[in-house]
């Protein structure tokens, strides 16, 4: 106990804990002896332990773009490895094998944070680097996903605010040198003055909120430009997959920004026709480095699991496990099959055919009315998600045809009272005519609103638009691996208000972007799908394990046949 307690002493990050607290960390260490090399570790996989080398040596290892890897740097007794761990929850960032004959101590994140939870007093003595701190404190967003991590959050630079700020602040100038040079009352001139106040202190207020409103963030998952502007209310949500990023370019247009140390950051991917540009940021150079960095780590991620499978693979063959018939694995249930949701017909996906669930007859009923004249923005069945377009839409689509009917209906209504008998009949049918057309007209608005739908399946995008009583349909669609980008606009101050907006899907195939108009709360919309395509990537990467497990296998089997041949 003693050692370990003189060994925690000299780490960095329990270098000022008190001895009180020192003595009951070490309680939660659990000591590990290795007969022979063994993985602390592995690059790209989750990681929730912290290690000390009591004894022996360890390494750490890179895995390279060819598949090896390669030594980095070596440990010896007394270092601490992976102190991130206790308070980030991230794959590791490389491999660290401990050497046979080795002696580790180990602490699980889970015992920690339970004694910080019992102590939270330790928190003021531990020595977390600040980096680490800034990633597990890091800012959330709306459009993040419960996994997602921010790892680097910008505005535009200072600079760019000061350059935004001239125009105001050259108006004001020039309002109160007018005001310095004419000739008028009193009064005139404290309007003057008040105006250029006014005006420039408003103007240079909008500049510094749209400026505090323009973020640039890099998740674990994506680069994104997230963009308010107040004056039209408008919120762009523009965003990269790291695995379909292509090129990060870094732009310095001026000497003068080369010494401020301020530049562009264009991204680009296969499908995009422009890129996504971080304009105007601060060390653009730094933020290249982590962009680049965390798409290396989502690409050895899938490398990684390349080699776990191999592994496996291989350990079955020479190491068969014993065979348990009580073992039986269960399925999990898919997304979306749950009690209570509404079922949908695919092949008619705007008909309602059954509600899941226990409820009284005639409330089903009414819920079955309502659904089939106005549906709800959002309709899944099992896997199979629907979204129609907001009932804005359809109050703006509707508009004129109710004005239609309610005007020839009041007409009607007033040439009654007024003409009565036989003299009015000519005018009825006229006015009976135009109605039949305004309800029609209504009625085709409507059911065209009613038909322009889309949906996402497990393996699908798809853009449904049809026209009434079956005269055209145009159904458009793209693959969940095609999907490059998912942008959100939401273009004014009604579609702010009101929560919708459009929903752009950029693709790498042929059948180009897709664009989800007008849908109800779109950041939730952009979330969902992005969500879809990291389980559609799971569900591959399985896949992709139980193929190159089979094949592995069927390698070994071959070598141990040719080895008893004789052959080998």
């Amino acid at each position: 106990m003693d050692d370990l307690l003189e060994r925690l002493h000299q780490v960095e990050l329990f270098s000022r804990v008190p001895v009180r607290d020192l003595r009951r960390l070490a309680d939660l260490f659990e000591e590990l002896r290795f007969d022979r090399p063994e993985y602390l570790m592995r690059q790209g996989e989750p990681s929730d332990r912290m290690f000390l080398l009591a004894g022996g040596e360890a390494s750490e290892w890179d895995l390279g773009s060819d598949g090896l890897e390669r030594l980095k740097r070596r440990f010896s007794p007394g270092a601490s490895i992976g102190e991130s761990t206790l308070f980030l929850d991230e794959p590791a960032a490389s491999s660290v094998r401990a050497q046979g004959g080795s002696v580790v101590y180990a602490l699980d994140r889970s015992r920690f944070e339970a004694y910080v939870q019992d102590h939270p007093s330790i928190l003021d003595s531990l020595q977390v680097p600040t980096e680490v701190l800034a990633r597990r404190d890091g800012r959330r967003f709306s459009w993040m996903t419960d996994d997602e991590v921010a790892v680097f959050v910008a505005t535009k630079s200072l600079w760019a605010l000061f350059g935004s700020l001239l125009m105001p602040v050259g108006l004001f100038l020039a309002l109160m040198w007018i005001a310095a040079v004419i000739t008028g009352t009193p009064q005139l001139l404290t309007a003057v003055r008040a105006l250029a106040v006014v005006i420039s202190g408003g103007w240079s207020g909008l500049c510094w909120l749209d400026w505090r409103n323009d973020h640039y963030v890099i998740t674990n998952c994506r680069a994104v430009h997230h963009e308010s502007r107040l004056l039209t209310l408008r919120v762009t949500v523009d965003q990269a997959f790291l695995r379909q990023i292509q090129h990060i370019t870094i732009l310095t247009p001026s000497p003068v920004a080369r010494a401020l140390g301020i530049g562009t950051l264009f991204i680009e991917t296969a499908g995009r026709a422009h890129s996504i540009a971080f304009r105007h940021i601060d060390k653009p150079a730094a933020c290249q480095q982590i962009l680049s960095e965390w798409i290396e780590r989502s690409r050895l991620v899938d490398q990684r699991t390349d080699r776990a499978a191999i592994r496996e693979a291989i350990a079955q063959q020479l190491c068969p496990p014993s065979d348990d018939p009580g073992e039986s694995e269960r399925q999990p249930p898919r997304p979306g099959q749950l009690s209570g949701q509404v079922i949908w017909d695919l092949d008619q996906p705007t008909r309602v055919l059954e509600k899941a669930g226990e409820s009284s007859p005639w409330w089903s009923a009414l819920a079955h009315a309502l659904d089939a004249i106005l549906p709800h923005f959002r309709q899944q069945v099992g896997p199979v998600v629907t979204w129609y377009k907001h009932p804005f839409v359809l109050i703006k689509a509707t508009f004129l045809p109710a004005c239609v009917l309610a005007i020839s209906f009041m007409a009607g209504i007033g040439w009654t009272l007024i003409l009565g008998g036989d003299s009015f009949r000519t005018i009825a049918l006229v006015l009976f005519f135009v109605w039949c057309m305004g309800l029609f007209w209504l009625l085709w608005r409507y059911e065209d609103w009613r038909n322009d739908i889309f949906q996402m399946t497990d393996e699908h995008i798809i853009d449904i638009d049809r026209l009434p009583l079956g005269l055209r349909e145009q159904r458009r669609q793209a693959s969940l691996e095609q999907v490059q980008n998912i942008n959100v606009d939401i273009p004014n101050v009604w579609a702010r208000v009101f929560n919708y907006g459009n929903v752009i899907i950029e693709t790498a195939g042929r059948t180009g972007d897709l664009t989800f108009e007008w849908v109800m709360q779109p950041q939730a919309v952009q979330a969902e799908i992005f969500g879809r395509i990291e389980e559609r990537r799971a569900i591959q990467r399985k896949e992709q394990e139980e193929q190159r497990r089979q094949e592995m296998a069927n390698w070994v089997a071959v070598y141990h046949q040719m080895k008893e041949e004789g052959q080998i």
